[in-house]
């Protein structure tokens, strides 16, 4: 096993009520993707060093052995993952062509549209945000030469902006799923970053989150490992210090939010790892608990 990431999702109750948290020993972690500003500021998450970084690979996006071709081969196991959580959390027919037709999804640091892009062929109405303007111009165009989804972006069902999370609050944006896949470890405050998060879901909607784990472990394999052995991704591209444990992201998740009403409580339904299988090339899941 040489790669792992840990996806958790989590529900909002639909109703001002006490949170409950079911019991589970599984690990669970988070990172995310937006960030423009290197210090902290009061009213975004954003690390601009950590931008430039994906600025300087935003033409990989969509190369299958570049950088970040990784990401492309883990999507169809996380779509997969979303498909079957959606479906179950809003009893949906998941045998549907079209399950998430009628909901809307919101894709933080959507970066150069992959998750976006599949989750608008499965009937979502889709906004990916991303505060790396690069990437918001690789998506647009990428998406523009497919006719499906070039549709989708004149009608409105695929949609791209160049903007923070912290914006669409202000805007009074809600969602029925908010997805925030290899994101978080790249922001300056990963608390204030969650918070907007669940800011951003409707009543009785979702987030997905998805990270590398703290251990020693996710430092061997992908860091020394994927970085500088394998070159799976360019060196540099992580910071183990900015990993999170499974329950330093389930504090960020469930904490009550300053000044603001119960209905942004959420409860951890699910943690789930992906792992890279060397003997197969495949990318699986995992109950792992000291995965990466």
């Amino acid at each position: 096993m040489l790669r792992t990431f840990r996806y958790i999702s989590c529900n909002k109750t639909a109703s001002a009520q006490k949170l409950s948290i079911p019991f589970f020993s599984r690990n669970c972690n988070t990172r995310s993707v937006s960030s423009y500003s290197s210090t902290t500021s009061s009213n975004h998450s954003v690390n601009r060093d950590e931008i430039a970084k994906f600025a300087a690979m935003a033409d990989q996006w969509w190369n299958p052995e570049g950088d970040l071709g990784p990401l492309m081969k883990i999507n169809p196991l996380r779509v997969s993952y979303i498909r079957n959580k959606v479906t179950e959390r809003f009893g949906i027919d998941n045998s549907s062509p079209l399950p998430f037709q009628g909901l809307s999804i919101l894709d933080v640091g959507c970066g150069g549209g992959i998750l976006s892009e599949s989750l608008c062929r499965l009937g979502g109405s889709v906004s990916g945000i991303d505060a790396c303007e690069s990437n918001i111009i690789i998506s647009k165009e990428h998406a523009k030469s497919d006719p499906l989804l070039s549709n989708s972006l004149k009608s409105g069902q695929l949609n791209y902006t160049y903007c923070m999370a912290e914006e669409l609050v202000l805007q009074g944006k809600k969602f029925d799923v908010v997805c925030a896949l290899e994101i978080i470890e790249h922001v300056n405050n990963p608390q204030e970053f969650v918070n907007t998060l669940r800011k951003l879901v409707k009543p009785g909607g979702c987030i997905f989150m998805s990270t590398l784990n703290k251990t020693l472990k996710s430092y061997l394999l992908a860091i020394v490992g994927a970085e500088y052995v394998l070159r799976w991704v360019k060196p540099g591209t992580h910071d183990w210090n900015s990993f999170l444990s499974p329950s330093s992201l389930h504090s960020y998740l469930t904490a009550p939010i300053p000044d603001e009403a119960a209905s942004h409580h959420f409860h951890v339904v699910d943690t789930s790892g992906i792992i890279f299988n060397p003997l197969r090339s495949t990318f699986e899941l995992s109950r792992d608990e000291d995965a990466v």
